[in-house]
């Protein structure tokens, strides 16, 4: 899936209130100024706000406010429709919510494949616990064979 590449330090989400501000870079991006709308995708859920591009360098920067109503909590897929486009363009970072917590932009894509669950891990004994079992074991042997 081809998208917008985003700059890694430039690029930047922190919360501002209820809200969380987004601001992206987008490297080599040729996209009109001006009003343009983000779409938030996590799951099944789906939120639009608007958002402003402006020039930066040889690319453009992407600002917009996701309010606290939309956000929920997880890493939520971006996608850009600038002015006169009639569809979105995936943006290959996510915003990563999570409340209580910071916030953050991840650049690049997304990963294709999610992996199961790991199986919960039956606890070990400790090596001192057996130490001490065995020195017990031993004490009973030598006790006999002192007999």
């Amino acid at each position: 899936m081809a998208g917008y590449e985003v700059a890694v330090a430039s690029s930047h989400a922190r919360r501002v209130g209820d809200e969380v501000s987004v601001v992206l870079e987008l490297l080599d991006a040729d996209l009109p100024t001006g009003d343009a709308e983000v779409r938030l995708t996590r799951g099944q859920r789906r939120a639009k706000v608007p958002a402003t591009i402006s020039p930066h360098g040889s690319g453009v920067l992407v600002a917009c406010t996701v309010p606290a109503r939309v956000r929920g909590r997880g890493a939520w897929q971006l996608a850009l429709r600038a002015a006169g486009s009639t569809s979105f363009t995936c943006v290959n970072a996510r915003l990563i919510v999570h409340r209580d917590q910071p916030v953050a932009v991840l650049p690049g894509r997304a990963p294709d494949t999610r992996l199961a669950a790991p199986a919960p891990r039956v606890p070990e004994r400790s090596p001192v616990s057996a130490g001490a079992r065995l020195s017990g074991t031993v004490r009973v042997v030598r006790s006999k064979l002192v007999r």
